[in-house]
Order: C-alpha cells, then sequence, then structure tokens
C-alpha cells in the first residue's frame, strides 16, 4: 500500500480542489483499500499540510463495506471527513454506522427512489426506509454487470420521464465495452420494471 499512499499524498499537495478517495477494488485489479489505510493517508496528509488540515475530505467505498465505513465514522467527525457508499444496496447500513450518504450509478436509473430512502431515514423512518430500500436492491442487481446494464436501465426509464429523445441511441455503450446482450436487457425489463413504479409514484 506504499504506493497508494504515496500517491494520495502527491495527489493532495498539489490539487487545487478537494480530493475525494475511491476504492472500487473490481476496477482496480483488486486492490482494497482498508479503513485503516484511508486513516494514514488523511492523517499523514494533514501533517504535511502548512495548515494542518489534510485537502483529502472524504472517500467513496465501491467495496461495499459497512465495517470500513463504522471504522471511518469513528475515527473522523462527519465535518473533517465524508463516508460515502458506492452502491445503493448498503445506503440505508451505511448511514445507520456514520456514513453522509451514497454515491453509485444506480442513483441514474432511479433518482427519486434513491433521494427518498435517504429522506426516510434522515426522518426516522426507518422501517419505510427499509423495505424500500430492499426492493431498490433487488432493482439493481442487473447493473451489477456492468456499465452496459445501467446505461441501457436509464436509456429505459430515466432518460425518458427526463424528456431526452432517442435514448437508447444517445446511451449506447462506446468501446472498448460491449452492448448489454439480450438476457441482460431482459433482466434490466423484468427487475426493474416494479421499481419504474414505484418511482413514478413519487
Amino acid at each position: 500500500m506504499k504506493a497508494v499512499k504515496r500517491f494520495f499524498a502527491d495527489v493532495a499537495k498539489k490539487a487545487p480542489l478537494p480530493v475525494l478517495i475511491y476504492n472500487f477494488p473490481g476496477v482496480t485489479n483488486g486492490v482494497d483499500i482498508d479503513s485503516e489505510i484511508v486513516t494514514q493517508i488523511v492523517r499523514e496528509s494533514a501533517a504535511a499540510s502548512a495548515t494542518g488540515v489534510s485537502n483529502i475530505v472524504g472517500v467513496k467505498l465501491t467495496c461495499g463495506s459497512v465495517g470500513k465505513i463504522t471504522r471511518l465514522a469513528a475515527t473522523f467527525a462527519p465535518s473533517e471527513f465524508a463516508i460515502f457508499g458506492g452502491q445503493s444496496d448498503f445506503l440505508v447500513a451505511g448511514l445507520t454506522v456514520g456514513s453522509a450518504g451514497c454515491i453509485y450509478a444506480f442513483a441514474n436509473v432511479f433518482p427519486k427512489t434513491t433521494s427518498k430512502i435517504y429522506e426516510l431515514f434522515m426522518a426516522g423512518r426507518l422501517a419505510e426506509a427499509m423495505d424500500l430500500q430492499r426492493s431498490s436492491a433487488l432493482a439493481e442487481s442487473p447493473c451489477k454487470s456492468g456499465i452496459a446494464s445501467t446505461k441501457y436501465a436509464v436509456a429505459l426509464f430515466s432518460a425518458p420521464a427526463a424528456g431526452v429523445e432517442n435514448a437508447l441511441e444517445k446511451l449506447r455503450t462506446r468501446t472498448p465495452y460491449e452492448e448489454a446482450g439480450d438476457a441482460v436487457r431482459k433482466s434490466v425489463r423484468d427487475l426493474m420494471g416494479a421499481m419504474a413504479s414505484v418511482e413514478n409514484a413519487l
């Protein structure tokens, strides 16, 4: 992890904007930054800063680890460091242990549903948030196969609702990615159809 720590130290020193660490082992050849390493990166960045404050202000965890969220929330004050989940299927779990929210692709498919889960949780309506979270998690499952399925889902559901014409053509997957196959498209239509009704009712 020395190379990872050195990379973020260099970025934090030179970046004119605040830095958000992105931990996504699925696209980094399995490199998974643990909470202890994140803490070290932030603390060392603060120590190296002239102001004593780190330019690294948060982390997005697409690794799916609620444990990391818990440990980081126990280490940093929310005003010091923001912790975000990277997938919607653990939004409520993450919020429960101290995350600031979620940054994830599925919100592009059903943005109102995503916002509603957050609003319900923040209003203390945990049972309702969990019910909607469970439905959302099942609907999100086709998006786990990659960007092609997510773009196809957006083209079917949220793009037309936003007034985007010819969405299937405009949102086609570009090289080097392949288009979503027939089985994936069917899965998107079948599993997300019910959630589309929920989204449209919000």
